[in-house]
């Protein structure tokens, strides 16, 4: 497998820093700071990636779902919302005051085993959750003592008990969803450093035009450089078959001229554009464009033609035989990009639909 490490001189920086703060995140989280501390880090790393609903999630958990200094922002607002719900699910806790010594009691006698009741949310900050626990630490032997009182002061140990255990059960949740969070976050910008660095910074905009093209196949292609991250040679020649469909797909999308045949300049000969011949008709766009345009496209056209030619070619071998070499489906799946690039500067992608 190639090291991607070594060119990210053609990753956009901002790419680069998403997935650097990420990793710092990580570390923190995993060498146990407390989770307040390392909330802030973890919210301008969300924010540089774009996710309105987790920013606001972690200003929930940074200042308290009741406290949060957001007065100019909507109430209705959606993503708002759906942080807050992120926050109440993740804070969802038993209610301390429905266990007292009998009900335990009745509970163990009747051989009872239930899930806890959540229905209570507990809005407080991160750090007020730190806190309440730190000084519960200090605290307990003393309620414990006072637990042998009387029954008031039993019940009111056990529901001190609950609640922080309710607690501390709440801070391994944000601590575990967050992890789970920035992890996807920097699995993303991993794999977005590596595309770059095969392809340029500019890929997408590959994508987004075969999207445009409502052909299914954008996304498609993004997943053979997923299959590419694989170590296994096995999966290889699925990215074969992908930049195949890719041509396939586009030939159909872009050719919509009636009739059976097209004569083509650049093959010499004529083209059967009917049924299953989308290839031809990705041919027959290209070289309709090579007529029509000036001389200073026209080497570029032919270029554009003998990749297609090339593509699908090589695709079809991947459907036939396995594609064992990295380099090959590499190469192969490069190529697609240029060929789509390539033919989106050129032409717009606009379809034809007739000719004069």
């Amino acid at each position: 497998m190639p090291d991607s490490g070594a060119r990210e001189n053609t990753v956009l920086p901002k790419v680069v820093r998403i997935k650097d703060a990420a990793r710092a995140v990580l570390n923190r989280l995993d060498s146990g700071d407390t989770l307040s501390s390392v909330l802030p880090q973890a919210k301008a790393v969300v924010d540089d990636y774009g996710s309105r609903i987790h920013s606001f999630w972690l200003e929930f958990e940074i200042h308290g779902l009741d406290a949060v200094p957001l007065a100019e922002m909507p109430p209705t607002d959606r993503d708002r919302k759906t942080g807050a719900y992120l926050v109440a699910k993740l804070h969802s806790a038993s209610d301390p005051t429905d266990v007292t010594v009998d009900s335990v009691i009745q509970q163990w006698n009747g051989g009872e085993e239930s899930i806890p009741d959540r229905k209570k949310v507990i809005t407080s900050s991160i750090s007020q959750i730190e806190r309440y626990l730190e000084s519960w630490e200090q605290a307990e032997e003393e309620s414990a003592q006072l637990s042998h009182v009387g029954r008031a002061h039993a019940n009111r140990h056990l529901q001190l008990i609950v609640l922080n255990d309710e607690r501390a059960r709440i801070l391994n949740s944000v601590r575990a969803y967050l992890y789970d969070y920035i992890a996807k976050i920097e699995k993303w910008a991993l794999a977005e450093c590596e595309n770059q660095a095969l392809l340029g910074p500019d890929y997408r905009i590959v994508v987004d035009s075969l999207e445009a093209l409502q052909s299914g196949v954008g996304q498609e292609l993004v997943g053979a450089l997923e299959i590419l991250r694989n170590p296994n040679p096995a999966l290889w020649s699925a990215t074969a078959l992908v930049c195949r469909n890719v041509v396939l797909i586009l030939g159909d999308a872009v050719w919509k001229v009636p009739g059976d045949t097209y004569e083509s300049q650049l093959a010499a000969k004529p083209l059967v554009v009917k049924g299953e011949k989308e290839v031809n008709r990705l041919l027959a766009f290209i070289d309709y464009h090579h007529r029509v345009s000036d001389d200073a496209a026209k080497p570029e056209l032919e270029e554009m033609h003998e990749l297609a030619i090339t593509i699908y070619e090589r695709g079809c071998k991947g459907k036939k035989s396995k594609v064992s070499r990295y380099a090959e489906a590499q190469g192969l799946v490069v190529d697609t990009f240029r060929l789509v690039s390539g033919l989106q500067q050129l032409t717009g992608l606009e379809p034809v639909t007739h000719i004069s």
